[in-house]
């Protein structure tokens, strides 16, 4: 996706500073920390006012680099975030099921140019002395490569999307978006989805998947009955369990075939939403 935002930082002596705070032209002396070009400081009465390069040349990563200039520097002065609902995908689920609603949160300190082992995010940040990643999607979002990286190194990452805002765009609405905003963010991953899912498995009945005459996979005596099928109720795992609130993901790889040998369910005591995970959790301890 292209994006046409203006780059309205710059550094100026080794030091960041806004569009609004320069003087007009190649007086401003900034320079683009993308490329290292001299930059002039477009401050007329029509267009935004913003830097563009001196040689005319188009800087690709200009625009990038310039916003997440802002987020380090923006963040490392407000301290808090606004961070998105948390949600869980269990294998072979078709929706995501949600488990912390997005809050509020202070951080510690901001890390600059940091690298967490063979990541380097955007933007990292501490809290309660523990990084949490934020990748800041402009032109393009995170790549596979990447997404596996995070998932091995088992790093909570969040994703703010700007990829929108095009001219519509200044320290003041990054700021809010940082503070206020939890829409333009997402969850890459967070080590807590791996705890949830786990509690939701652990409380579970497994149930055993059977292969149908017809080419489907199915468990019998489904405790919703959302299927009956002479006189017993039981469930298709792909097309009703997959979509149920109550299941709770795959117990093993499958068979011949692609079904699972079996599967979590939560149905026999209606374990849906956290509320009834802390209530069984809490049962299970007296």
């Amino acid at each position: 996706m292209k994006n046409d935002s203006k780059i309205i930082c710059a550094l100026q002596n080794d030091k960041l500073v806004y569009i609004e705070e320069v003087e007009s032209g190649i007086k401003c002396n900034c320079y683009c920390h993308a490329c290292g070009e001299p930059l002039i400081a477009r401050k007329g009465n029509i267009k935004k006012h913003h830097f563009a390069h001196k040689s005319g040349t188009e800087c690709h990563y200009g625009c990038q680099t310039s916003l997440h200039l802002m987020a380090k520097d923006i963040l490392s002065k407000i301290k808090k975030i606004k961070l998105p609902a948390l949600g869980i995908l269990f294998d072979g689920a078709h929706k995501e099921k949600k488990v912390l609603p997005s809050k509020n949160i202070d951080i510690d300190y901001v890390g600059l140019e940091c690298k967490i082992g063979s990541i380097v995010p955007d933007v990292v940040v501490y809290v309660d002395g523990r990084p949490l990643c934020i990748e800041i999607f402009v032109t393009h979002e995170i790549d596979e490569e990447k997404r596996n990286k995070i998932f091995e190194q088992n790093l909570p990452v969040i994703e703010v999307d700007l990829s929108d805002l095009k001219d519509n765009f200044n320290k003041d609405i990054l700021e809010d978006i940082f503070i206020n905003d939890s829409e333009r963010k997402k969850w890459i991953y967070s080590p807590k989805q791996k705890e949830f899912i786990r509690k939701y498995q652990v409380i579970a009945n497994e149930m055993i998947v059977n292969s149908s005459e017809f080419g489907f996979g199915y468990v019998n005596y489904c405790p919703i009955a959302a299927t009956m099928y002479r006189g017993k109720p039981r469930a298709r795992v792909f097309e009703e369990c997959g979509w149920c609130q109550y299941f709770a993901g795959y117990v093993d790889e499958g068979d011949q075939y692609n079904y699972p040998i079996k599967i979590y369910c939560n149905g026999k005591k209606k374990i849906d939403t956290m509320e009834d995970l802390k209530r069984e959790l809490n049962n299970r301890k007296k």
